[in-house]
């Protein structure tokens, strides 16, 4: 089977106003950490990681963080969990020159949450939230889905970049059907 390579990322707003419902997109447009809202909204939280390496990020990751298209970058895939299901699939991916000086402790978190060490840090910004709509044409929906039992599921996800002492990483967080069922 044949995949887009990625899917079309829109200004966060406007583009779910009418198609997701209340709960999505109250997760969706969270400026806070999606990682304490899952804590608080489950009995039984985890990370589990789905995959770290040193890779080219898609084109339009290329775009959002200035990077040329022969730079790698470090790449984090991720599920967060409550209890047995995944909740949400995240992706990280953080250029060569962010991690720097204390910053390379970003490669090493391992079971630990990203949100945990970014919103820790008091010199954090966050960029413009984009949203997308993901299906199975997309090779991250299969990522994504990958411990889940819901397929043929449309799975709505954001991104933002995040800038560290001014030096940026990008997470791209998919909301897996579960995530309904959290308060908001």
């Amino acid at each position: 089977m044949h995949y887009n390579s990625e899917p079309v990322w829109h200004n966060a707003k406007p583009f779910f106003t009418h198609q997701a419902s209340k709960n999505l997109k109250s997760w969706i447009v969270e400026r806070g950490s999606l990682t304490q809202r899952l804590i608080k909204s489950c009995e039984d939280f985890r990370v589990e990681v789905f995959d770290e390496f040193w890779g080219k990020p898609d084109l339009s990751e290329q775009k959002q963080l200035q990077q040329p298209n022969n730079k790698l970058c470090f790449i984090r895939e991720v599920h967060l969990f409550c209890g047995d299901e995944p909740a949400i699939f995240a992706r990280t991916v953080i250029p060569q020159n962010t991690l720097r000086g204390e910053l390379q402790k970003l490669t090493q978190l391992g079971a630990q949450s990203l949100g945990s060490v970014l919103f820790a840090n008091n010199h954090i910004q966050r960029g413009a939230i984009e949203s997308c709509c993901v299906n199975k044409s997309h090779n991250i929906y299969h990522q994504a889905l990958c411990y889940s039992h819901f397929f043929d599921h449309q799975v709505w996800a954001r991104r933002s970049p995040f800038y560290l002492k001014n030096k940026p990483l990008l997470v791209s967080e998919y909301f897996l059907p579960v995530i309904e069922k959290f308060s908001l």
